[in-house]
């Protein structure tokens, strides 16, 4: 869920929620970086955490509850990151 969460705001601010065409997670990452809302910092770490959140997804388990606390802190972070971001080209 929280992969899907940072796909979600990506789309919001990208105004893309609702739009019915598929684009895949880096693609939405690569405009978000292009439009500002990500930067270069921030867009690894999106790459980052989706492949994390995709791993736990497909049974990869993490090594300790610690760890599952911090990918989902990540998440929380990131997601505040994209909406206090001001996009513009």
């Amino acid at each position: 869920m929280s992969r899907a969460a940072l796909e979600q705001a990506l789309k919001d601010r990208l105004g893309r929620q609702g739009a019915g065409a598929y684009i895949t997670f880096a693609d939405l990452v690569t405009e978000a970086r292009r439009c500002n809302i990500l930067s270069v910092i921030t867009a690894r770490a999106a790459r980052d955490l989706a492949k994390s959140c995709n791993d736990l997804l497909h049974e990869k388990p993490v090594e300790n509850d610690d760890q599952a606390l911090e990918i989902l802190a990540a998440v929380r972070s990131l997601l505040q990151d994209i909406y206090s971001s001001r996009p513009g080209y």
